[in-house]
């Protein structure tokens, strides 16, 4: 039996997003992470276990006139050479493979310093 349905789509007025990112000790996480997600419109959050934090997105719409051009250029979305690629793929499984938790956790902490020193890819002005 098919079915068929209809959608209708609504084009929304232009908006900017204003994105604010906070670190914080994940031992409310399970209480906030509700509540948060309904504070926000875009409301986002990575949770890091091993290092028992999490980083909140604050994001909310503004009027499209405020001050500022923002971009996204997120480091994971960017082209990645195949060697850098096989290299860390090669670093995971032997890291997996021995067991190696200390390895795991530095890469770990390796990777969220990165992500936290290039602001997670943002910047207020292109």
């Amino acid at each position: 039996m098919c079915r068929y349905f209809v959608v209708t789509l609504k084009l929304q007025p232009v908006f900017k997003r204003s994105i604010t990112l906070s670190e914080r000790n994940d031992s409310n996480l399970g209480d906030e992470a509700a509540t948060f997600g309904r504070q926000h419109e875009f409301a986002d959050f990575t949770w890091y276990p091993s290092q028992r934090k999490v980083v909140y997105r604050i994001d909310d719409r503004v009027p499209a006139n405020t001050p500022g051009n923002g971009l996204n250029d997120f480091l994971g979305f960017r082209a990645t050479s195949s060697l850098v690629l096989a290299i860390l793929r090669t670093s995971e499984e032997i890291q997996e493979s021995t067991n190696d938790a200390g390895g795991k956790c530095s890469s770990a902490k390796l990777t969220t310093s990165t992500l936290k020193f290039g602001a997670y890819g943002f910047s207020n002005n292109g």
